[in-house]
């Protein structure tokens, strides 16, 4: 299965602790007992400028003042890395210019880019992307680790950690290709969702050493969902892995002063300043007045090449409160950033966030991937549509011959109703072939239009191991009056796979796929429209029409290819459109092949349109990347 990181809404954590004993009031008699209390490390990244915004290099732990819950608490240590020196702040490039390497361009650096899919724009992703691209391509340190995030449906984790700058410039290039993301308007996302993903990231990036930023490019400011808890519990998770938050607001126009500590009150109009307050509480910084985005990205660079990490300890029975910090630098003029929650966890919550993590950052623990797709097909009345449920997921070898179970959870977010499913599949076993085989499940059910959670779980008999995942899809309102597209879902066909049905009557869509696979293949469903020139292309799609009037004899429905300079390099027979049904909508779909070789490695765009008389009534496209 093609390396493409699905990642599920999940929860992680990072350090545990213990528990504080009293204070005596006397000097207590031995009794040849000693009572241990075991203490906690805790480290704070912080960040030291001066009046005209310059790195200061040369503190040292005296210069330095720290109060934990409104007490003054003693530094027990203070790790300096300032390889950078004193530098002075980057400023905004001027349009047409590129952003250089930063100072001290040998330093370990870790820097996450994330892309807030639910509050771009379709238009502001292109562009967030584009500069994203010139961003690696000039300003990348050749020692920096980049890891590139999603937060669309939850957090995915679309590229782990990386220095090689190929590497880097195709994940954001496939970003442009993935249906997932480019196609859907992820609006679905409760203020609680949201901010679960964000602490998700937090916790995935405790697992790494040292200080990381993350240059959040978002055009969101405020929402009127949101709690207090949710912004402390992303701040806490942020201190714990040393991690900053830069964001890179891509709106095009001026960023709005932060005003911090002066936040709305839920639900009242406009909410809360989320992007700015989640900076300055997690000691990041809040850009300036400009449509620059790439300033955020070299602060992010500036500021990881000059920090000053500050040790303090914590006692056990404070570990599971959550404490307000301030640091302070004697030295006058100088300007501090710093997290400014901190918290530790018990063991228990240790345990489950490294079994969230897994899911979120499944390459990093071993984990399968299990992929859910959804796909509303056709009306079947004016709310519900008839829809494709399909999972894909790697078999290990050593499972082969024997079988797994499915339970599968569908729930209607606005009325909370679950519907479940659940089987036992056996898989075959060939001494023919070796290693994983892709599985690929089928299943039709009949939605409601609007939001849909799909959680999924899969284990062996006599296994303890589970395997879970969760994705969250919208099922659109049926157009009224109107001749419309669905799809194309595209896939592709793997040999020495296994396809497995779960339909409730023998007439659902996967008839067409049984004519067109072999004993032992399946397809793998496109979730990124990435293939080789040597695979064999398998493309869905449904035309519909809601119009009380049938359509004319003479329309049609077209299907072409076409390549990155619009010419059509391939085309299928028109095929006239004779749409059935007795429901709200009548249909007509259609699977196509495309044999392997049939494209060279490029760039293309599959069109299915639907024509009346040579006027086009309908038209859909997604892009295609052969290597």
């Amino acid at each position: 299965m093609r390396k493409v990181l699905w990642s599920m809404t999940a929860f992680l954590v990072l350090i545990c602790s213990p528990a504080l004993a009293q204070e005596p009031q006397e000097e207590p008699s031995d009794i040849g007992q000693t009572e241990e209390v075991e203490v906690r490390l805790v480290l704070i990244e912080t960040l030291v400028l001066d009046r005209e915004g310059r790195s200061v290099a040369d503190l040292t732990q005296d210069d330095f003042q720290l109060a934990v819950a409104g007490t003054v608490t003693e530094i027990e240590s203070l790790d300096v890395s300032c390889p950078a020196g004193t530098v002075g702040d980057p400023g905004e490039i001027a349009a047409g210019q590129q952003r250089q390497q930063p100072p001290a361009p040998e330093a370990q650096r870790r820097i996450v880019f994330v892309v807030d899919y639910y509050h771009l724009v379709r238009q502001d992703r292109t562009k967030v992307l584009e500069q994203m691209r010139e961003m690696v391509r000039h300003a990348k340190a050749p020692n920096e680790e980049i890891m590139i995030v999603a937060v669309a449906d939850g957090l995915r984790i679309e590229q782990r950690f990386t220095k090689d700058t190929d590497e880097i410039l195709e994940t954001i290039h496939r970003l442009d290709y993935d249906v997932t993301l480019f196609a859907s308007d992820h609006s679905a996302a409760t203020g609680e969702s949201y901010f679960e993903a964000l602490s998700t990231l937090m916790d995935v990036l405790e697992a790494y050493d040292g200080a990381k930023a993350v240059v959040f490019f978002s055009a969101l400011l405020s929402r009127g969902d949101v709690r207090e808890a949710w912004f402390d519990d992303v701040v806490e998770r942020a201190a714990a892995a040393r991690t900053a938050i830069y964001p890179a607001y891509a709106r095009w126009m001026k960023f709005p002063p932060p005003r911090v500590g002066t936040y709305r009150k839920q639900g009242t109009a406009g909410g809360q300043r989320v992007l700015p307050k989640l900076s300055v509480e997690t000691g990041g910084r809040v850009p300036p007045s400009t449509t620059d985005l790439s300033i955020s990205y070299a602060r992010a660079q500036r500021d990881l090449a000059c920090r000053y990490a500050i040790g303090f300890r914590l006692q056990a029975d404070e570990a599971l409160e959550s404490h307000q910090v301030s640091v302070a630098v004697l030295r006058p003029g100088s300007q501090v950033f710093y997290p400014t929650r901190v918290r530790l966890w018990s063991e228990e919550e240790r345990r489950e966030s490294r079994l969230r993590a897994a899911f979120a950052d499944p390459e990093r623990f071993e984990n399968p991937l299990v992929r859910a797709i959804a796909f509303p097909v056709r009306p079947v009345t004016g709310k519900t549509w008839a829809t494709l449920l399909a999972l894909q997921f790697l078999l290990p070898d050593g499972i082969v011959g024997s079988s797994f179970d499915l339970r599968a959870t569908l729930t209607e977010s606005d009325t909370g109703k679950a519907y479940s499913f659940q089987r036992r599949f056996p898989i075959s076993a060939r001494e023919d072939v070796s290693g994983d085989r892709l599985v690929t499940v089928l299943r039709d059910s009949t939605l409601k239009a609007g939001v849909h959670t799909l959680t999924v779980a899969l284990s062996q008999p006599g296994r303890e191991d589970v395997v879970t995942g969760r994705m969250g899809f919208e099922v659109p309102e049926v157009p009224r009056d109107a001749t419309f597209l669905r799809g194309p879902l595209l896939a592709r066909v793997v040999r020495e796979g296994v396809l497995l049905e779960a339909f409730r009557n023998e007439t659902a869509e996967s008839r067409p796929l049984n004519r067109i696979l072999g004993d032992e293949e399946t397809v793998e469903i496109l979730l990124v429209h990435e293939i080789e020139s040597s695979d064999s292309l398998v493309s869905f799609w449904e035309a519909c029409s809601t119009s009380k009037k049938p359509p004319s004899a003479s329309t049609v429905v077209e299907r072409r290819i076409l390549g990155s300079d619009g010419q059509t390099i391939h085309s299928l027979d028109p095929v006239p459109f004779d749409p059935r049904g007795d429901g709200r909508a009548r249909c007509q779909g259609r699977l196509d092949q495309l044999p392997a070789g049939s494209l060279q490695p490029g760039e293309y765009r599959l069109e299915v349109v639907v024509r009346d008389s040579g006027k086009e009534v309908a038209r859909q496209s997604v892009p295609i990347l052969v290597h």
